[in-house]
């Protein structure tokens, strides 16, 4: 009797223990189907891209057609480039009130000078193109050869522009004559200070 009691009991027991078993269990399905019920995360932002501002050629700067500036002598700045430009601009069109601000004082008051005895005029309208000769950039400032060209030939002048605040400033620099039959062919060309003239002094003259 006492066998069959505890044969029940383990039966009874293990009924309990599977009983409790499928309890357990039910929740763990329920919640994974609650779990499955729930939306989707949204997906992520879409990532925006910025493409980098446009290149710019020499192409993309204003002036006239009698200003050459070939591609070998790009500045790395489109300021230098469109400041180069505009300054060129001046002797080919003639223009002195333009120019005069953009020069330095010394410079001016030659500009001026030369204005006042109609030379710039005369000299001016015989001018046929201007061209950008060599280009050398610096931090704030740039040395620049311009090349004119007139009926007979062509000669080169050197310059060196410093700029603050976006304003340039341009003032001469003294060289050995060097010219030409054709403004190309002046491509590069040494700006070597005068005979007697140290290098360091060569923009004093």
């Amino acid at each position: 009797m006492m066998s069959l009691n505890k044969t029940v009991r383990r039966g009874l027991a293990l009924a309990a223990l599977l009983a409790l078993a499928g309890c357990s269990e039910a929740p763990e399905e329920n919640q994974t189907a609650a779990r499955d019920d729930r939306p989707a995360p949204p997906p992520p932002p879409a990532q925006t891209y910025t493409p980098p501002p446009p290149a710019w050629t020499l192409d993309d700067i204003a002036r006239p057609d009698s200003v050459q500036f070939p591609a070998e002598f790009k500045p790395r700045s489109r300021e230098v480039a469109e400041v180069t430009a505009a300054f060129a601009a001046c002797f080919a069109e003639g223009d002195a009130e333009t120019l005069s601000p953009m020069l330095a004082e010394r410079d001016r008051h030659v500009l001026e000078a030369m204005v006042g005895a109609g030379e710039w005029e005369r000299a001016s309208s015989t001018l046929e193109s201007v061209r950008v000769n060599s280009l050398r950039e610096e931090s704030g400032s740039f040395e620049l050869a311009l090349g004119v060209q007139g009926p007979r030939g062509a000669y080169l002048t050197a310059w060196e522009a410093v700029g603050t605040g976006g304003v340039w400033e341009f003032q001469a620099i003294a060289i050995k004559p060097v010219t030409a039959d054709s403004v190309a062919e002046l491509d590069n060309a040494p700006l070597d200070p005068p005979v007697g003239t140290h290098s360091g002094e060569a923009g004093d003259g």
